[in-house]
C-alpha cells in the first residue's frame, strides 16, 4: 500500500464515509489501529483494476495478478489456490474473466475519440496526481486520475451500473460525485491558481446479461450550482468533523430513540412517474 493510503490527511472518500455513517467513520479512520476492517467489493476491485489498465498500464502487474483457473473441490486445486495466494506479495487478486474485461474496457477507452484527443496531451506527472492542501482549515489530500494544464481540465474515471442520464443524476447524487468535483477542482487551484474544467469519463460495468456487448462510454460535467453544492457540502462536512473530533461524539443522528417523520417523493408511483407531467 502506498504511502497516500496510509496517510493520516482528510479525503473526499473519507468525508463520503463520514456523511454516510459516522460510527464506520470513527471504526476505520479514528480508531487506533482501526477497528473495522476494510475489505473491497468486486465492483472496486474491477475499478481499480480499471483505473491502473487504462491510466498506469506499466504497472498492471505489479499491483494485480490474474488467477488461474483451479478447482478448489480437489486437493490439487486447493494446493494450487494457496500457492497462488502465497505468491501474490500485497497485489490483489483477479479472475481471468475480470482481466478480460478490464483489458476489454481500457482499449475501449483509449479507441474513443474524444477520451484520445485528451489522453493524447496527457504527460505521466499528471496521471494520478497527488495533492496535499489545506481545506477549511483541515489538512488534506486528494489523488486526481488525469490533470491536463495545456486544457485546463481533470478527468475523473468512473465505473457505474447504469450509464443513462437519468440514472447518473442521482448516482452522482448518491455517491457525492458533486462534492469530489469540488474538491478536486480546489485542489489543483491551490496548486496552479485555476479553476480547471471536471469531467467525469463514465463506463457502465457489464451484468450477466449484457456480457460480449461493448461497454458503453459516457462523458458527463456538472453544472455550476452543482459544483456550488459540492463545496458547501464539503464544507460542512469538514465543519462536522472538527466538531465531532473535538467531542467525541460519532453518532448516527438518525438512530436514536426518537421517531423520525418521513414523506415520499411527489413522483406518482409505478410506471405512472413516466407520465405524470403529460
Amino acid at each position: 500500500m502506498s504511502d497516500y493510503y496510509k496517510s493520516k490527511r482528510m479525503s473526499v472518500s473519507k468525508l463520503k464515509v463520514l456523511a454516510n455513517d459516522p460510527v464506520e467513520f470513527r471504526m476505520r479512520y479514528v480508531d487506533d489501529p482501526p477497528t473495522l476492517k476494510f475489505e473491497p467489493t468486486e465492483s472496486m476491485v474491477f475499478g481499480s483494476a480499471l483505473h491502473c489498465a487504462f491510466l498506469e498500464p506499466h504497472k498492471f502487474d505489479d499491483e494485480f495478478s490474474v488467477a488461474p483457473k483451479m478447482d478448489r473441490r480437489t486437493k490439487a486445486g486447493k494446493e494450487q489456490h494457496e500457492e497462488f495466494v502465497a505468491n501474490l506479495n500485497g497485489r490483489t487478486a483477479i479472475d481471468e474473466e475480470t482481466y478480460q474485461e478490464v483489458i476489454e474496457a481500457a482499449q475501449q477507452l483509449r479507441n474513443h475519440r474524444r477520451i484520445n484527443q485528451w489522453m493524447s496531451l496527457a504527460t505521466p506527472d499528471g496521471i494520478e496526481r497527488e495533492y496535499q492542501f489545506d481545506l477549511y482549515g483541515l489538512d488534506f489530500q486528494s489523488k486526481l486520475d488525469v490533470v491536463i494544464p495545456p486544457l485546463g481540465l481533470i478527468l475523473d474515471l468512473k465505473t457505474v451500473p447504469d450509464i443513462r442520464p437519468h440514472k447518473m443524476r442521482f448516482q452522482f447524487h448518491d455517491f457525492g460525485y458533486h462534492i469530489q468535483a469540488a474538491v478536486y477542482r480546489i485542489a489543483n487551484f491551490v496548486e496552479t491558481g485555476e479553476f480547471y474544467r471536471f469531467i467525469f469519463i463514465a463506463i457502465e460495468k457489464r451484468t450477466p446479461s449484457t456480457k460480449g456487448m461493448p461497454f458503453k462510454i459516457a462523458l458527463y460535467e456538472l453544472d455550476t450550482d452543482s459544483i456550488s453544492r459540492g463545496e458547501l457540502e464539503a464544507k460542512s462536512l469538514v465543519d462536522d468533523y472538527l466538531s465531532r473530533s473535538q467531542s467525541g461524539d460519532w453518532r448516527i443522528p438518525y438512530c436514536t430513540d426518537d421517531i423520525v417523520s418521513l414523506s415520499v417523493p411527489s413522483t406518482p408511483f409505478g410506471y405512472r412517474k413516466e407520465t405524470a407531467s403529460e
